[in-house]
C-alpha cells in the first residue's frame, strides 16, 4: 500500500487524494490554502508519479491572492457581488482583467453585435491568475447561473513577471478548476490570450504564444471550449494594429468590436 504523506506537519485546509491519483500536475485541492497556513514562506503540493510521493512548490499563478491594498479593487470586487442579486439571467459572464474590465464602456458594441445575449462583467483590471481564483474563492459567482463564462486571463501574469508558460497555462488551469466547481452548468469559452507587443519576436508575445499552446489542450468539447481569436488583431502586413491602442497590448473601441465578431458564431453555437 502506497501511504501518501508529507515531510511537514499537515495543513487542515489541504486535502490530499488518497488514492494517490491526480489528473492534473498540480494538487488543486491546495489552492484553499490561505496566508495563515503557510509554514516557513512555503506553500507545498503533493503529486503522484510512478508511485512516488513528491513536493514542489506551487507557482505563484495558482496561489489565491487578493489585492487587498487597492482601494478601488476591494470596492469593485464587494460591489460586482452586492449586484449579482439584482441581476437577472446571464448568458455570458465575463472573465479577466483589463482588458475584459474595458467592455465597460463598450456596452453598445456587445449589443449591436450579439444583441441576443446578455452578459455580466467580472473584468479586473490589473489582475493575474491568482487574483482571479481569489475572487472565485470569495464568492465572486455566487448566485450566478450563466449560460457561459467567456475566460481570457494570463496576460499580467506575462507582463508583471514574465512567468513561463507552463506555470501561466496552471494559473488558467486553476481557474477552470474553480469554475467547474461552482458553476458545474456553465460552458467555458477559453480565449487564447491575446497578443502583446509591437515586434514579432518581443518576450512577451512570445510568452503568451507558448501558453497558448498548452492551454489549448483544456478543451474538452464538453465543458471548456478552446478559441484563439488573436490572429484577427493582425493586418495584412503581420502588424498588431487592427483594433489595439498604441501600447501593443489594450484595445480600442474596433478592437472590442473584432472580439465580438470574432466569438458571435461559437457564443451562438454554445447558447443555441
Amino acid at each position: 500500500m502506497i501511504i501518501c504523506s508529507l515531510a511537514i506537519a499537515c495543513l487542515s485546509s489541504v486535502s490530499i487524494n488518497p488514492t494517490c491519483q491526480n489528473e492534473s500536475k498540480y494538487d488543486f485541492n491546495a489552492l484553499q490554502v490561505k496566508t495563515h497556513d503557510i509554514i516557513a514562506g512555503k506553500q507545498w503540493m503533493v503529486s503522484y508519479d510512478q508511485q512516488q510521493t513528491t513536493k514542489k512548490e506551487i507557482p505563484l499563478s495558482l496561489k489565491p491572492e487578493p489585492r487587498s491594498s487597492e482601494e478601488w479593487w476591494t470596492q469593485r470586487h464587494a460591489e460586482k457581488k452586492a449586484a449579482i442579486a439584482a441581476t437577472p439571467k446571464v448568458d455570458v459572464l465575463l472573465l479577466g482583467d483589463s482588458i475584459t474590465h474595458s467592455w465597460e464602456g463598450n456596452e453598445a458594441i456587445w449589443t449591436e453585435v450579439l444583441p441576443d445575449h446578455s452578459f455580466f462583467n467580472l473584468g479586473f483590471s490589473g489582475d493575474r491568475t491568482e487574483h482571479v481564483i481569489w475572487r472565485l474563492q470569495d464568492g465572486a459567482v455566487d448566485g450566478l447561473n450563466p449560460r457561459v463564462v467567456m475566460l481570457m486571463i494570463g496576460t499580467n501574469n506575462t507582463g508583471h513577471r514574465m512567468e513561463a508558460p507552463a506555470d501561466i497555462a496552471a494559473g488558467i488551469e486553476g481557474v477552470i478548476k474553480e469554475l467547474k466547481t461552482r458553476l458545474p452548468k456553465s460552458k467555458i469559452l477559453l480565449l487564447g490570450i491575446f497578443p502583446r507587443g509591437e515586434a514579432d519576436d518581443a518576450k512577451d508575445r512570445l510568452n503568451n504564444v507558448a501558453a497558448n499552446k498548452i492551454i489549448e489542450g483544456y478543451d474538452d468539447g464538453k465543458h471548456v471550449y478552446f478559441l484563439d481569436i488573436g490572429p484577427n488583431f493582425f493586418s495584412e502586413q503581420g502588424k498588431l494594429t487592427n483594433g489595439v491602442d498604441s501600447d501593443f497590448l489594450h484595445l480600442s473601441a474596433d478592437g472590442y468590436r473584432i472580439w465580438a465578431q470574432s466569438v458571435k458564431t461559437k457564443l451562438d453555437e454554445l447558447l443555441n
